[in-house]
């Protein structure tokens, strides 16, 4: 004879989150980046600030090798973008001509 098998049910509920329970908080401000800083040291001058922007891209950031990321690869051309400025630029791939 086969055994009767008892079904309850319950109201669904919400479990509290382990993800971040055992965790701390730990990031710190890292103060302001060296283009909000340009901004700010020269916003006074009148200059508007898309402008202070391109002024700091063009002269003032170095672009160091390290700071720079692919955000895009096509089979002709790389778009690199430095971390620092955000400045995107487009470079063909070696090897291939136009």
């Amino acid at each position: 004879m086969p055994r009767r098998v008892k079904v309850s049910f319950i109201k669904a509920r919400r479990t509290p989150s382990q993800r971040g329970a055992n965790a701390p908080f730990t990031r710190e401000p890292q103060g302001i980046s060296p283009l909000a800083q340009y901004i700010e040291e020269n916003r006074s001058t009148g200059i508007p600030v898309p402008e202070l922007i391109e002024q700091f891209q063009e002269y003032d950031c170095e672009h160091p090798a390290d700071k720079q990321d692919v955000v895009a690869a096509g089979t002709t051309y790389r778009f690199i973008r430095c971390a620092i400025c955000h400045r995107v630029e487009k470079l063909m791939k070696p090897g291939i001509k136009e």
